[in-house]
């Protein structure tokens, strides 16, 4: 009987062993199958971090791409109008408020990240600039036109003007001549001239014919008929002179000057 029952017990002892031998295995098999999935997880998270990354870097390229492109935008409309404003001097007053928002949609492009949805804003508002840009240059053109028409009617008015001066000369130099053959007409002439001289004596006077005997002379003429003088009396001067050219008076107090001769 002692003979069959020591089998049976080295039989348990070795189930026993095999059963303990297993649980370290499935313990390790449970922490590889652990590590396995959190080796995974972060392989999938450092995949996701990268993508995400790239994301980011691309959006933050492309945001800078359109701040750039904006600047240019509005480098090149404040240039615009700087152009306009030193051409056209009178629309300085108008140009200055376009100036003013060019500036702070600049400040503004300094001081934000643009994302790409934001981008419209800055467009529509540079649009507008560029709308009224062109309305400015319109305007422009349209001052220029009349400014060369003022300078054209101008010019002839200025031409017209020297004509009529060079023909008021003209009319001037005519009316001086006319006046001087007016003057000239209106003169009175004479004719039929006689000059008798007299002697006075005590039994009358008698006509001589020496000047030294001549005491008085008679002087007859007839005035010709002038139709340019105005009609009128007239004072008539009679200068007699010698054969010296001197004149003959009685006394120095008797000679009057007229037209600057005695």
């Amino acid at each position: 009987m002692e003979e069959k029952n020591i089998p049976q017990q080295d039989s348990k002892t070795q189930e026993q062993k095999k059963s303990s031998n297993k649980g370290p295995i499935i313990f390790l098999a449970i922490l590889a199958i652990l590590l396995a999935l959190l080796t995974g997880f972060s392989i999938k998270n450092l995949f996701e971090t990268r993508s995400f990354a790239e994301v980011t870097l691309e959006e933050k390229n492309k945001a800078l791409s359109i701040i750039d492109e904006l600047k240019g935008q509005l480098n090149n409309l404040e240039a615009d109008y700087d152009k306009l404003s030193e051409e056209n001097e009178h629309l300085e007053g108008r140009i200055r408020t376009e100036r003013a928002q060019i500036q702070r949609l600049r400040a503004e492009l300094r001081s934000e990240t643009v994302a790409p949805e934001d981008a419209g804003k800055f467009k529509e508002k540079i649009k507008e600039l560029e709308d009224r840009l062109e309305e400015y240059r319109r305007l422009a053109n349209v001052c220029e036109s009349d400014k060369q028409s003022i300078i054209r009617e101008k010019s002839e008015i200025e031409t017209n003007l020297s004509k009529v001066k060079s023909n008021l000369s003209k009319v001037e130099e005519e009316k001086v001549k006319m006046g001087r053959r007016i003057d000239k007409g209106s003169h009175l002439s004479v004719c039929e001239l006689n000059i008798e001289c007299i002697r006075e004596g005590l039994f009358g006077d008698r006509e001589v014919d020496r000047a030294r005997r001549t005491d008085r002379m008679e002087i007859c003429f007839t005035i010709n008929e002038n139709h340019v003088a105005e009609p009128g009396e007239r004072d008539i001067y009679i200068r007699i002179i010698d054969p010296r050219n001197r004149v003959l008076s009685r006394s120095g107090t008797n000679t009057i000057e007229v037209n600057g001769r005695e």
